[in-house]
């Protein structure tokens, strides 16, 4: 079986709050290593088949441990997890890929709490969650989605969440292709540089200023995975970086990586670069 990508938007009420939903269904045929690259979202991951195993870069030591059927995902400062897909093994997930401040507005739960580590449902959010899995699983895609769009707008309107400065400001650097300047952006939000430091990281789980690296750093690839020949200046340029070695610095700090290390391909739907660009042969010494 061929691998099935498939991409859905969240109703209109809930944009501000969700980047979209992805269907990933494969038959893996051989070990593969997704790299858990750091991004500007939260995931809500469902899983409908057998479950990766995932493994914490950070402990050497630790082999890795097969993961709950379903897992929050806190938004990741760098690369801490990669996942082991296992040859021969039937994967089928549904994941829901928040905007930063959209998982707090819908759940009420701090991302600072879960940033830079991942859960089962039960550690924090409970059977509300595992009770909507089990209606998913007997859904079709169009069906997942009309739910998860009822279940998160229903969690909206209970909670009753005004759209705050924070969120603006949030939104204001995901859609910069520029470095905003942070002390503008606080003025813009009647905040001190200090207190809108502060709440930010409490709404968002991490500063304004490491969203914004992280958020560079996403361009970048999607910038490359867009377009493989393109040279790593302009994309650095288009990126926002100061420079080159401005990117390279970065890049390697957030994904223990270099550029040149990463093997691009062409031809790939950039709707789906999230989860592309992460697939790579275990058995690949030149990484």
């Amino acid at each position: 079986m061929g691998p099935i990508y498939q991409l859905i938007k969240p109703e209109s009420l809930l944009e501000d709050h969700i980047y979209f939903y992805t269907h990933f269904k494969s038959f893996i045929p051989e070990d593969e290593c997704i790299y858990m690259m750091p991004s500007t979202d939260i995931k809500l991951s469902f899983n409908f088949a057998d479950c990766a195993f995932i493994k914490d870069i950070r402990e050497k030591s630790l082999a890795p441990v097969k993961t709950a059927a379903h897992v929050i995902l806190g938004l990741q400062t760098k690369r801490n997890f990669d996942l082991i897909l296992k040859k021969n093994t039937l994967y089928n997930s549904l994941v829901v890929f928040f905007k930063p401040h959209g998982f707090y507005d819908i759940f009420n739960i701090s991302p600072a709490s879960i940033t830079d580590h991942y859960f089962s449902f039960e550690g924090k959010a409970g059977k509300e969650l595992t009770e909507l899995a089990d209606k998913l699983s007997k859904m079709n895609l169009c069906d997942q989605a009309t739910l998860l769009n009822n279940y998160f707008i229903k969690k909206l309107e209970q909670i009753q969440v005004k759209r705050s400065s924070i969120a603006f400001a949030s939104q204001s650097i995901l859609s910069s292709a520029k470095t905003l300047n942070l002390k503008k952006l606080a003025c813009d939000c009647n905040l001190s540089p200090r207190q809108f430091e502060r709440i930010f990281k409490e709404f968002v789980g991490i500063s304004a200023m490491k969203l914004q690296s992280i958020n560079r750093f996403e361009t970048c690839l999607k910038l490359k995975e867009r377009i493989p020949q393109k040279n790593w200046t302009n994309i650095a340029f288009e990126a926002g970086y100061t420079d080159q070695m401005h990117l390279v610095r970065e890049f390697k700090k957030l994904s223990l990586l270099t550029p040149s290390s990463i093997h691009w391909k062409s031809g790939i739907d950039g709707k789906h670069w999230h989860f592309l660009r992460k697939l790579v042969d275990v058995n690949d010494r030149s990484l």
